[in-house]
């Protein structure tokens, strides 16, 4: 018995509910990117050099860069699918795929646009939540022991 595959016509609505659900979850990465920027301290407000030294311009620019990529992807995504007549199994998949990058974009965008502080041995994969615990771990005395002392 060979199963039938699945093709979702533009006039059916399984055709504009898939394309329905890529647009959501352009739009909620792209909210979730705003989650990642840490409000700098009070004090930090009062002084754009100090506000510039907290680490918040490096912060927007990865939210901006971040931003600018999920909107040009959902663009041409929005360009392609217009183009097509139908959805089926192969362009769902690769929709699913793009969207997984897409959804991923707001973390990646945490590790590479956070400040790190410059006390952390591990500075490369520390971000201000999570470096004190990896402090513990990246300072034990087997990771931070050097060869031959």
């Amino acid at each position: 018995m060979t199963q039938k595959r699945s093709v979702f016509g533009r006039e059916r609505s399984e055709f504009d509910r898939g394309l329905s659900f890529f647009d959501a979850i352009y739009g909620f990465a792209i909210t979730l990117l705003i989650a990642n920027l840490d409000m700098p301290p009070a004090s930090a407000w009062r002084d754009l050099d100090a506000l510039l030294s907290s680490g918040l311009a490096g912060q927007l620019t990865g939210f901006l860069i971040s931003f600018v990529v999920i909107a040009v992807f959902w663009s041409r995504n929005t360009s392609l699918l217009s183009e097509f007549g139908a959805l089926d199994g192969a362009a769902i998949a690769a929709n699913l795929v793009t969207a997984l990058l897409i959804v991923l974009m707001p973390f990646t965008t945490q590790g590479s646009a956070t400040p790190r502080p410059a006390s952390c041995p591990c500075r490369p994969h520390c971000t201000p939540r999570t470096w004190r615990s990896r402090w513990r771990r990246c300072s034990s005395p087997a990771r931070s022991a050097t060869p031959g002392a």
